[in-house]
């Protein structure tokens, strides 16, 4: 009896042993199935924000594509105002030169073919402005240094120019070319990319000679001033004004083509 007692007892606790060893595996299976999982969703995670960066990536390269191409519609449209301005510059001033009974002014020559200029704008050989002028203009001084300082401006030597408009304006506080002067001050302030001094004397035509023929196109220049500089704003606003102050002026309709654009 005590012999089958103690077999009975040895198979209980060899089964219970082996059904011992059996959870312990299947402990040890069901561990590294979560290590298996979580290194799963771990590498999932990692390639998903790999995902996200390089979809961020991509996003930047093409709003940066984006900015230069707006800036290089910008420039394009910008040097082609300017181009457009100097050739108006050139016609006005013939316009303004026939109705005071003068010819057309000459052309600038080719760059190259353009007469020497020695130190400081004069053209070499020459004195200060006024040596050199023709006969018919030695009495009215007045007239010969204003013709100086167009033939600097028509000459593209515009930082003379600015000397001698800037003279004129002071030694000739009443003449009647001083609106013409300030404009042209203007312009060859435009013309060196000084827009801030191109803006400021421009509007001195609009606060001092509102009547002026150029009074227009002075206020059209600030505006593409004011586009020089940026202000895109505040170019909008003058544009407008242009049109509703001079409505019937070639420049109120360059005004409005360019409202359209901006």
């Amino acid at each position: 009896m005590r012999s089958n007692i103690t077999k009975i007892a040895g198979v209980l606790l060899a089964c219970s042993a082996w059904f011992s060893v059996q959870d312990a595996h299947a402990f040890f299976e069901d561990d590294e199935a979560r290590r298996h999982i979580l290194d799963l969703r771990e590498k999932k995670a990692d390639k998903t924000s790999l995902i996200e960066l390089q979809s961020q990536n991509d996003a930047l390269k093409q709003e940066i594509a984006d900015l230069r191409g707006q800036i290089e519609v910008l420039t394009q449209k910008t040097a082609e105002m300017e181009s457009r301005q100097k050739d108006f510059y050139v016609d006005l001033d013939d316009r303004l030169r026939r109705l005071e009974g003068k010819p057309p002014a000459a052309r600038p020559k080719p760059e190259g073919e353009q007469e020497a200029l020695a130190e400081g704008g004069e053209p070499a050989g020459k004195d200060a402005p006024g040596a050199d002028r023709p006969a018919d203009l030695s009495a009215n001084m007045e007239e010969a240094d204003f013709n100086v300082a167009e033939e600097r401006f028509k000459a593209g030597n515009y930082k003379g120019a600015i000397a001698v408009y800037s003279r004129f304006i002071q030694k000739y506080p009443d003449s009647h070319k001083l609106g013409h002067a300030y404009y042209q001050l203007g312009n060859a302030y435009y013309l060196q990319k000084d827009y801030k001094n191109a803006y400021r004397n421009q509007a001195v035509i609009l606060k001092r000679f509102p009547r002026n023929p150029v009074a227009p196109d002075a206020m059209l220049n600030m505006a593409t001033c004011q586009i020089g500089m940026n202000n895109v704003a505040g170019a909008k606003k003058t544009l407008t004004d242009l049109t509703r102050q001079y409505p019937a002026s070639n420049a109120a309709k360059r005004a409005k083509s360019i409202l359209a654009q901006l």
